[in-house]
């Protein structure tokens, strides 16, 4: 063999080694994905404990101990709506290690702060998964005549101003369920702020605010059953399985349709097999049946969506809130 010959030879060689190493990239990074997580895991919650959402975080991360292998550390870390704790996610070391909850509010925030917010929703933070959603349930006092959507927007018109409501939290998801109410209808309800839940409820129930947009978790079932409510209608496109005899805004607004969005966020620098493999296991863990049959008990259903799709909604959700949130004159403060 000529010397030229050789070096050529060699040369294929230095070219086939190269190629096989730069193809076995992706799958040595995805192997080194695979030891994830290696130590204990933590799930910011950024509002207090309690309620639905709590209920469901638990049952799936008590699930993903047994996939993981790993303890997951529910950190409640309340403050300034959902923000100090949002914030405490967006700034955590990107290493998979902190993961958080985000809602529907998350959405709202972004619009309504924005510069003023600690961290840039969109920049700051990657979407992992979603793990579900659930609609509201509009639900009306016994002595409060109107007993459908229609009569309701007829009641509204004819006693302007005069028809109030109320949501929790401010400017979440459920408050902005009555603010796209009054768009679509044309009418003008006003909002009744509360601190919480616990008291909106408790005005509700003495009659004292007429409509309420709330939750069609078990604790309104047993409200309606005892006919302390009575539930006007639900605002998904489709009836809920928890009041299936209740019909949908839509189906007098047509294209109205508002959910409460449950989902895991993570810091935007996560690496991305880790974020794959962490999404994954969500997935698995929510598409168990004993997770799946607690989320829809609790009136949600079950997403599990990718990385990508998350990120999508969140864009998506922050433009389709734009719009109503400028048009209702919502702010911050």
């Amino acid at each position: 063999m000529t010397l030229h010959k050789f070096m050529s030879r060699c040369g294929l060689v230095a070219q086939l080694v190269l190629a096989m190493g730069a193809a076995a990239l992706p799958q040595l990074a995805q192997a080194q994905g695979l030891a994830w997580p290696a130590k204990p895991v933590k799930i910011v919650f950024p509002v207090g404990p309690g309620g639905a959402n709590d209920a469901i975080v638990r049952v799936i991360g008590a699930k993903l101990q047994d996939i993981w292998k790993q303890p997951v550390v529910i950190d409640f870390k309340s403050g300034a709506g959902i923000i100090v704790g949002t914030d405490s996610i967006a700034k955590s070391a990107p290493d998979g290690y902190t993961l958080g909850i985000a809602f529907g509010a998350l959405m709202s925030t972004h619009i309504l702060y924005g510069p003023k917010l600690p961290y840039d929703t969109l920049k700051d933070l990657t979407g992992v998964t979603e793990i579900g959603n659930t609609p509201f349930g509009l639900y009306a006092h016994p002595s409060f005549a109107p007993n459908t959507v229609a009569e309701i927007i007829t009641y509204a018109k004819a006693n302007p101003g005069k028809l109030d409501y109320t949501a929790t939290p401010t400017n979440g998801a459920s408050h902005l369920s009555g603010e796209l109410f009054n768009a679509m209808a044309g009418i003008k309800m006003t909002h009744v702020a509360y601190r919480g839940t616990g008291p909106s409820q408790l005005d509700v129930l003495a009659g004292r605010v007429p409509l309420w947009f709330s939750s069609i978790g078990e604790e309104l079932k047993g409200i309606v059953a005892n006919k302390q409510l009575k539930p006007i209608a639900t605002t998904g496109l489709v009836r809920s399985p928890n009041f299936p005899s209740t019909p949908t805004v839509h189906e007098t607004l047509p294209g109205f349709n508002v959910v409460g969005i449950l989902g895991i966020i993570a810091p935007s620098g996560i690496p991305r097999e880790v974020r794959a493999k962490a999404s994954a296991d969500f997935a698995q863990a929510i598409n168990s049946p004993e997770v799946r049959e607690r989320m829809l008990q609790l009136g949600m259903t079950p997403v599990a969506s990718t990385p990508e799709q998350f990120n999508a909604r969140i864009a998506s959700e922050i433009e389709r809130w734009s719009k109503v949130i400028k048009d209702a004159g919502l702010s911050a403060e």
